[in-house]
């Protein structure tokens, strides 16, 4: 990722929002697809993003096993097109048989990131919790996943939640890469929630922004819950989408507590972009 950030900020004037860009980190854009997101704003999404020379948005439609609903798929289908065509855009539109949380994330595996439209929030009981397809997909992944609750939106402010982990630095690439090819405000924040110091993690990402002359603010908070500082500052900071690391632990207990992910895709309403 980081190679990929320095070749593109070669090309392109920081600070001016270029409508594509040759070196590219989403080139492939697989998006889910349902009856649920009426107005296919998890598309939209995708338009906001691609940037690629040549990029292409994959439209996924999962046909569940022994449901036939020809109309509906014809009617996903015409909206697609749509889309594709008022964009101006490379797309394609698949329907496959089988189980949604499964296909969507073998699909995946095909693209560079996958976007999802989060139709019911993840709360309830354990079994509730359990059953939700979207952290099934989370867990399974390999890709960054953007889900769009809301509207969609333009990438113009970020919001990247860092603590010095594989997935956040990845976040922190992605961030670098967005604001060299949108011209993103980068805003950074950390939450010290133990004893380990997270300093060395920080001023090591401050100095690799600073390499690549992206200005950035950073907020620093202690003993804060995540998610309701993050949807504190969604609003101050007019913030247009929020980066951050997947799950950190596979266990049982762990997909029945939930984690920080559940309650900032519960209670942030623009789109989050979770490194995996």
């Amino acid at each position: 990722l980081g190679s990929v950030v320095d070749e593109t900020l070669k090309e392109e004037n920081l600070g001016a929002q270029a409508s594509v860009t040759r070196d590219c980190l989403f080139r492939d854009i697989l998006v889910a697809i349902s009856e649920a997101d009426e107005n296919l704003e998890a598309v939209w999404q995708a338009v906001f993003l691609n940037r690629c020379s040549g990029g292409n948005i994959r439209g996924l439609h999962v046909l569940q096993d022994g449901i036939d609903l020809p109309d509906l798929s014809e009617s996903l289908k015409e909206k697609f097109n749509m889309i594709m065509t008022e964009a101006g855009m490379q797309g394609k539109f698949l329907e496959i048989e089988g189980s949604v949380s499964k296909t969507v994330t073998s699909q995946s595996l095909l693209s560079d990131i996958l976007i999802l439209k989060l139709n019911y929030p993840l709360t309830g009981s354990w079994i509730n919790r359990l059953s939700h397809g979207i952290p099934a997909i989370l867990r399974r992944g390999k890709r960054p996943v953007m889900i769009v609750k809301g509207s969609p939106q333009a990438l113009e402010r970020l919001l990247l939640l860092y603590d010095g982990s594989l997935k956040s630095k990845e976040g922190l690439f992605i961030a670098a890469y967005l604001a060299a090819v949108f011209g993103s405000k980068v805003n950074i924040l950390t939450l010290q929630t133990n004893g380990v110091s997270l300093a060395p993690a920080v001023e090591e990402a401050k100095k690799y922004l600073e390499k690549l002359e992206i200005p950035y603010q950073y907020f620093a908070e202690e003993g804060k819950n995540l998610a309701e500082r993050v949807n504190a500052l969604v609003p101050d900071l007019e913030i247009s989408t929020v980066i951050c690391g997947g799950y950190s632990g596979t266990g049982f207990l762990d997909r029945i507590i939930g984690s920080d992910v559940d309650e900032i895709l519960n209670q942030v309403n623009v789109p989050v972009l979770i490194c995996q």
